[in-house]
């Protein structure tokens, strides 16, 4: 994924780093639409019943886009509706 010149006609990469995660999952069977959110580093994933419990680095104030530095956990349900986070 490109950092700060993302949607513009560049190739990926060309502009720096970025932290991007995508999720996808499926609920009876039925794939519900992806999630995206930017600015975390995941170190740690956990799931519990409808929950996805993350941990790792989000940015800090003067952080590159590149390099998350705080500590943070975030929260995520999956519903049928798609992934809503908590």
């Amino acid at each position: 994924m490109g950092g700060s010149c993302i949607g513009q006609d560049q190739p990926s990469g060309s502009c720096g780093n970025i932290v991007v995660n995508y999720l996808a999952a499926a609920v009876d069977s039925k794939p519900i639409k992806s999630f995206k959110y930017s600015g975390f580093l995941v170190s740690d994933l956990k799931l519990d019943g409808d929950l996805i419990q993350l941990r790792g680095k989000k940015l800090g104030k003067d952080d590159p886009s590149c390099c998350p530095s705080i500590d943070a956990e975030s929260t995520i349900k999956i519903s049928k509706n798609g992934f809503i986070p908590q």
